[in-house]
């Protein structure tokens, strides 16, 4: 600015600036204004370098605006200023728009890059504040050095997840970072994430993506697998000769973005329990999709808050209870401990009062031990219940039967004798509100005794309990139910339960005590051999059963192959076989069994002679050896010039003349002859005896009929192995009919 010194008048009022003169006038001295006094009259002036920004500018502004009243130069340039204006705000405006986006992105991004974002976030604006005083001194450099040096010592005062994230940066790095923020937005931070980048070769086939949508919810096991992908893809190409087949790498990125960008889909799909418990929304977690009774129980178990009298002692119980969501109705089941046990027998109770689960309905339970154990999610699974379980340590995943818990502490267990508290604190108070004397010696005797006589038994509390629930809480009006009680949510709703035809049938299946493998016609349950004659057939031998005692003798169980409901085998003690059980049936099965087998092996044989198994080899090699031969290799050759060969051929080509023998000499080359033969048998013989088995040494004499007579031994010995093995008699005589052919 031209003009650098102001009076107080000039400047009171002003942006930035207090509003009365002795304002101006206090703050020049607790600040410490440079000041002079007026050229003209009396008074100081102050330099503009003291005054706030806000005043400089508006001084600044006001000098512009009298500049452009009187100079022709400034009024001419007062269009370019403005067209300078308005492009600065289209840019501005262009990079609003730009971070829009970027804030979208980075809200589909996973997690990890999310994380990473944020991280890169706090270095950048850490950056900022931190080169704030340096930037007044001109000392930007030097103040960007320190800030690095100290964030690579850790010594700046930030979170440990953004060390944990981003270990050591640089000048360089930070300067990047604050240009990606400035001008691309967060999600720039995780990486290349640009909404301007071009889109991959799967991106721009919607049908191509349209069929791996397909493969990974019908197949999610393939989801993390690009090559099994790709080679799927080649196979459909024959069908889709338009696509453009991409690389294994590829489709492994447009997988990545794919489930990041539709991660809730895809467990919904996939996954039920994993959306239900992640990604749900909270107000779904109360089941809007209710629509009648039956549609969703909630399971869980409890210690009682009320000690009872059990053989003389003072105890705690569990209760195990449910409750049917849609009209708040609940089952009660008092238990020594929560156990499998106990919670088949509280089903039990539901299913004979409320019927069955409906269609698509959930059966929501606890995720402890007993809960999870094979017999109850086995029974589960054969009622086709949906068994969804909630997180360990999550209460609010099953949230109406831990408020059930609540209100049946609050509305009956705490009036009880014997209450001990529902909380360390309440238990506290309980202790203290007893004399002193009562805790100690002879008077916490006699309290322990009043105490264990004026207790319930587990058959009195229980009986009190259904009390309570049949003509207290069913007719309490509930909040959650728009002031109805469960016995009108139920009345109102015209609802028809699926009973169950034969109440016994539940006998058999609360008694399930697991799986079992048929070995031998016998299973192995409970310790206890099980067996029946059917079990003899080898159609059941190594096949898996479900089984079932009879609840009425031990001795007794069904067993259930695992991919038939429609037939069942009941099966009895090993040990009654013989004793009580006669074993004629299973002596007439066994034998039965036998049969079956010999009429296996016979058809079988007929099967392998009808489509040539046995000579199968030799028709396929008789083929190759008809279509590739050596024919195509035949070259014009040369005679070879080796000195023995040619020697040889002199004499092969040398006819003798015919010589006249004498009877000694003749009868001297018979002996000759007979000693060469016997040699060469004993050389046979020799041979014979490096032979593994019978069945080479067979095809060995088969092949020696082609070039010599058999001795009579070895005649012999053929027509016996012929007779004796059928299966080998074959494969001898295909080869000494390759003589009878020559």
């Amino acid at each position: 600015m031209s003009k650098q010194w102001f009076s107080v008048a000039e400047i009171v009022g002003l942006p930035g600036m207090p509003s009365s003169s002795f304002g101006v006038r206090k703050r020049s001295k607790s600040e410490g204004w440079e000041c002079r006094k007026k050229a003209k009259g009396k008074g100081f002036e102050f330099h503009i370098s003291n005054f706030p920004e806000e005043t400089r500018g508006y001084l600044a502004k006001l000098e512009v605006e009298q500049l452009c009243k009187t100079d022709p130069a400034a009024i001419a340039g007062r269009e370019l200023v403005a067209q300078m204006e308005a492009e600065e705000k289209a840019k501005k405006k262009g990079k609003q728009a730009v971070k829009a986006k970027s804030l979208m992105a980075f809200n589909s991004l996973p997690e990890d890059k999310q994380t990473k974002a944020n991280a890169r976030l706090f270095i950048v604006k850490a950056r900022e504040t931190y080169l704030v005083p340096y930037a007044e001194i001109s000392k930007i450099t030097v103040g960007e050095k320190l800030f690095v040096t100290e964030y690579n010592d850790r010594e700046l005062a930030l979170e440990p997840w953004v060390y944990e994230t981003v270990s050591k940066i640089s000048c360089a790095s930070c300067r990047r970072w604050q240009k990606q923020l400035d001008e691309q937005g967060l999600a720039r931070l995780a990486g290349d994430y640009s909404a301007n980048k071009r889109p991959g070769i799967v991106e721009q086939q919607q049908e191509l993506q349209n069929y791996l949508i397909a493969v990974i919810t019908g197949k999610p096991h393939l989801a993390n697998r690009p090559n099994v992908l790709l080679r799927m893809v080649n196979e459909k190409h024959e069908q889709y000769p338009h696509w453009v087949v991409p690389s294994a790498s590829s489709i492994g990125r447009w997988l990545s973005k794919w489930k990041a960008d539709n991660i809730a889909k895809f467990a919904y799909l996939t996954n039920p329990d994993a959306y239900n418990s992640k990604h749900r929304p909270l107000f779904a977690k109360m089941y809007p999709w209710l629509q009648a009774p039956n549609d969703c129980w909630e399971f869980d178990s409890t210690p009682t808050d009320v000690q009872l009298r059990v053989k003389g002692k003072l105890v705690r119980y569990s209760i195990i209870a449910a409750i049917d969501v849609y009209t708040r109705r609940a089952k009660l089941l008092l238990s020594p401990s929560s156990n499998s046990e106990g919670i088949c027998l509280l089903l039990r109770k539901c299913l004979m009062d409320w019927g069955m689960l409906n269609d698509g309905g959930i059966a929501r339970t606890d995720n402890g031990s007993d809960y999870v154990s094979k017999r109850v999610s086995a029974v589960f699974e054969m009622l086709a219940f949906d068994q969804s379980k909630a997180n360990a340590f999550s209460g609010w995943e099953k949230p109406y039967i831990e408020r059930f818990f609540g209100t049946l502490s609050q509305g009956l267990l705490e009036l009880l004798p014997g209450y001990i508290g529902h909380s360390v604190s309440d238990r506290q108070q309980i202790e203290a509100a007893k004399a002193f004397a009562q805790r100690i010696g002879e008077g916490k005797k006699k309290a322990q005794q009043e105490a264990l006589e004026l207790a319930l038994t587990p058959d009195e509390l229980e009986e009190v309990m259904n009390d309570w629930l049949e003509h207290r809480y069913n007719h309490t009006s509930h909040e959650g139910l728009d002031g109805k009680t469960p016995f009108q949510m139920y009345s109102e709703s015209g609802y028809r339960p699926r009973l169950l035809a034969d109440e016994h049938s539940l006998d058999y299946l609360l008694n399930y005590v697991g799986e079992a493998t048929v070995i031998r016609g016998r299973i192995s349950a409970g310790n206890v051999k099980y067996t029946a004659p059917e079990l003899m057939n080898s159609e059941w031998d190594r096949k898996r059963v479900r089984v079932f005692l009879d609840p009425n003798d031990v001795g007794r169980a069904m067993l259930y192959p695992l991919d038939n409901w429609d037939s069942f085998i009941e099966a009895v003690n090993v040990d009654l076989v013989g004793r009580s059980i006669d074993p004629a049936a299973f002596r007439e099965q066994r034998k039965q069994q036998t049969k079956a087998l010999s009429d296996f092996r016979r058809s079988s044989k007929k099967l392998q002679q009808e489509f040539g198994i046995d000579t199968q080899y030799a028709e396929a090699l008789a083929a190759d050896k008809a279509r590739n031969n050596l024919k195509a290799f035949s070259h014009q050759g040369e005679l070879s010039d080796n000195a023995a060969i040619e020697a040889l051929t002199k004499a092969a080509q040398h006819k003798p003349k015919s010589v006249e023998r004498s009877d000694e000499e003749l009868e001297r080359l018979e002996k000759a002859k007979e000693a060469l033969l016997r040699r060469e048998e004993s050389i046979n013989q020799q041979k014979g005896l490096v032979i593994r088995n019978i069945h080479d040494k067979a095809r060995y004499l088969a092949e020696q009929t082609l070039s010599r007579e058999l001795t009579e031994k070895e005649v012999s010995f053929l027509e016996d192995y012929k007779r004796n093995n059928p299966f080998g008699r074959k494969t001898v005589e295909e080869i000494m009919a390759r003589r009878r052919q020559a």
